[in-house]
């Protein structure tokens, strides 16, 4: 069990709402409901971006040799501008899909609705998680 609260701490207080997992926590809903959605939205965040921009860098570039632009400094620096801005919203898409997706995970898990979870604010989800793995590690010989 320590395993797991410790892995939830690392994922969920860096990649979730700590909103939804405090309340969670106050209304007696198993940590590990959280833990393996969370990994998973740690991964898909950091693999698909990176792959998505170098498809989408592959494509640029052979279009452009295609044509035989690739030597004109101007079309690098445009292609330099699409790569960021993909970048930008692959980050900003994927994020978004991967919090509701837990919402939704805590709706299977117990509640009822998304707006039941209270406006708790986040520095107070913050302490509660070092009270509660404060008391478990000084509990532990």
């Amino acid at each position: 069990m320590k395993t797991y609260r410790i892995l939830t701490k690392n994922v969920l207080l860096k990649n979730l709402n700590s909103k939804v997992v405090f309340q969670a926590i106050r209304n007696g809903f198993s940590l590990e409901a959280f833990l393996l959605p969370g990994l998973w939205s740690l991964i898909e965040n950091l693999t698909f971006p990176f792959l998505l921009i170098l498809l989408f860098n592959i494509t640029i570039l052979t279009l452009l040799k295609a044509i035989s632009l690739i030597d004109n400094p101007i079309l690098a620096l445009v292609c330099s501008i699409f790569t960021l801005a993909a970048i930008c919203f692959v980050h900003y898409y994927y994020g978004k899909k991967g919090n509701d997706w837990m919402y939704k995970h805590a709706v299977k898990k117990g509640f009822k609705h998304k707006m039941d979870i209270d406006a708790t604010s986040s520095k107070k989800a913050k302490e509660a998680f070092r009270v509660m793995f404060e008391s478990d590690t000084d509990s532990k010989v």
